[in-house]
């Protein structure tokens, strides 16, 4: 970090002394002025103007003591009123995968079992015909979709093999579920994957296929019968010919995606090819516009975690593991049964685990033991409550008093009481808040019930304790859209415009620090996250204020520019990204 040399007057505007500060050391200055620049930074949470060397920030303070020091050379960017923010931090998402199948969810128009055929053949035909066109199709290649969402369908009945076999009947088709937790193949795709009536594999897998009355599978992949698609070579379905182009341009189109949102620092979790994708981008003598953070599985942590540093933007951050499946598919392990209990289930159906007990202290012992950080997939409460039990006997089996910050992901149904135990382990808890929106009304109706709904993603009472909280879009689950986040963690509406639990809503700046400082200090980087001096020059510029607007216009806020290190990496106006701030 460069020294900051200080020439005149010590008296504080501030957190920013009333002097001038010899930039000569640096190659290219720069003071943003003229609108609201939120720092989020408890000393000085609001600041006349920042300025930046190098892609560091050198002073917030008032625009007329910072305008002492600048040089004849010093770009002098006026905000016209418009709003500074940190740049957001992604606290957790799947960033490889995102952008990288046809988009198959509600917005695409995609809300009946008809409107899905209709789009998937027009999507089928497009990529059929280009795979073919330049030779790259080979019989045997799937045709993927992502983010069908059948809890907006009438009665929210899923599609079947039968309805995918409109699409076509040679080509292996599989469309992935918004959770991201199951799919539906078609007739072929299942004569690939072995699942067919009374077959060792179908057995193997019973307990997550759908089946027709006859006992034959019906095209439904739930949770370890859907992930074979990824992992077992024979069936693979994840590879280039099925992409929409390579996998690092999948990853480029991802990060300007990212930064488009305002995000400065990204994740990727539990991806499979990103670490090829990031070195065959660096190879071809490109960079990573946004910082990625990486989380693997246990078994292939190559090291202790101090020598896991951001090499050009990227770094293996630490371990992901999955205890449980996802609430709007209903494989979420609760406490508690289904208040509508799927019709192929027990009366008292709860979901089930991923891992067992064992399992997952062993995953903790591990990497305490390498100094890795854990984020734990845990949806249901019961999933967070084996988290917990496993984590306090890892951490008490060790001795290890860690700062690796370990982190429940997405804990919708967290409990006060587990929040209480959360709190004493200094365990992290990262909301997927998102869920009031898009699936609060299934939610109500079928998920949890009227009582129990009212509670999920409880925010204002984790920030009653001394947690460390986070909200996460989990893309490509939903879009990277931070201000959207915000929006819902300040106001908890439904898509039918039901506000639920509002006893959990949060102040717009509470939202803002999830973001910013508080995905920072999951990362355990204390170089980013807010507006001040020594830390790195990550804004996100807005055309409003969220504090400042009505609470229900948030969502309609747009980001006009994100700057990464002090240079522009979006800029909506012409999407310019040349490294100069305009």
């Amino acid at each position: 970090m460069k020294r900051i040399f200080i020439v005149l007057s010590l008296m504080v505007v501030g957190c920013t002394p009333k002097a001038t500060y010899d930039l000569s050391q640096y190659e290219e200055t720069a003071i943003y002025y003229g609108g609201d620049i939120v720092t989020v930074d408890d000393n000085v949470p609001h600041a006349e103007a920042v300025l930046v060397g190098d892609g560091e920030i050198v002073a917030v303070g008032s625009k007329r003591e910072l305008m002492k020091s600048k040089r004849d050379d010093t770009r002098l960017i006026d905000l016209k009123g418009k709003t500074m923010l940190p740049g957001f931090v992604d606290s957790h998402s799947h960033i490889s995968h995102v952008t990288k199948y046809p988009d198959f969810s509600p917005a695409q128009g995609v809300t009946s079992i008809e409107s899905l055929v209709e789009y998937g053949r027009e999507q089928f035909e497009k990529w059929y015909d280009k795979a073919t066109a330049d030779g790259s199709y080979q019989p045997g290649d799937w045709f993927v979709g992502n983010g069908y969402d059948n809890t907006v369908f009438p009665g929210a009945v899923g599609p079947t093999a039968k309805d995918l076999d409109s699409i076509s009947t040679d080509v292996p088709i599989c469309l992935i579920h918004t959770s991201n937790h199951i799919g539906v193949v078609n007739s072929k795709g299942l004569e690939i994957l072995k699942y067919t009536k009374g077959s060792p594999m179908t057995e193997r897998y019973k307990q997550w296929l759908g089946m027709y009355p006859d006992g034959a599978p019906d095209g439904l992949l739930q949770e370890g019968a859907f992930f074979r698609l990824y992992y077992d070579p024979n069936v693979l379905m994840d590879n280039e010919r099925t992409d929409v182009g390579k996998e690092e341009d999948i990853l480029r189109r991802a990060m300007d995606l990212y930064a488009s949102y305002g995000i400065t620092t990204a994740q990727d979790g539990a991806g499979s090819t990103i670490v090829q994708s990031v070195h065959n981008i660096l190879a071809e003598g490109g960079e990573l516009p946004i910082d990625i953070n990486s989380y693997t599985d246990v078994n292939s942590v190559p090291g202790p975690s101090d020598e896991q540093k951001y090499v050009d933007g990227f770094r293996v951050a630490g371990v992901k593991i999955f205890l449980d499946g996802s609430p709007q598919a209903k494989t979420a392990w609760l406490l508690e049964p289904y208040y509508v209990v799927p019709e192929d289930k027990p009366a008292d159906y709860r979901g089930f685990p991923q891992m067992t007990d064992d399992e997952v202290y062993e995953s903790f012992k591990t990497c305490l033991e390498k100094g890795y950080q854990v984020l734990g997939h845990t949806n249901g409460s019961a999933a967070i409550e084996q988290y917990l039990d496993q984590y306090a006997r890892a951490k008490a089996a060790t001795g290890i008093e860690p700062a690796y910050r370990p982190v429940l992901i997405h804990a919708q149904t967290i409990t006060e009481e587990q929040l209480d135990r959360a709190e004493e382990l200094g365990v992290n808890v990262s909301f997927f808040n998102d869920h009031t929106y898009y699936w609060g009304d299934y939610y109500l109706s079928s998920i949890l019930g009227p009582e129990r709904s009212q509670s999920i993603s409880p925010l204002k009472s984790a920030l009653g304790r001394d947690i460390n909280v986070t909200i996460h879009q989990d893309s490509p689950v939903v879009p990277p859209d931070m201000l959207f986040s915000i929006h819902n963690a300040v106001n908890r509406t439904t898509r039918d415009g039901v506000v639920l639990g509002p006893e959990y809503r949060v102040e717009p700046i509470e939202a803002i620090r999830m973001v910013t400082i508080n995905g920072a200090k999951q990362y355990y980087q204390d170089d980013r996250g807010s507006i001040t001096p020594g830390k790195i020059a990550d804004f996100v510029i807005l055309d409003a204020n969220p504090e400042k607007v009505d609470m229900s216009k948030i969502k309609d806020i747009k980001v006009l520019q994100t700057i990464k290190r002090g240079k522009v990496i979006y800029d909506a106006a012409n999407n310019n990204t040349d490294g100069k701030a305009k």
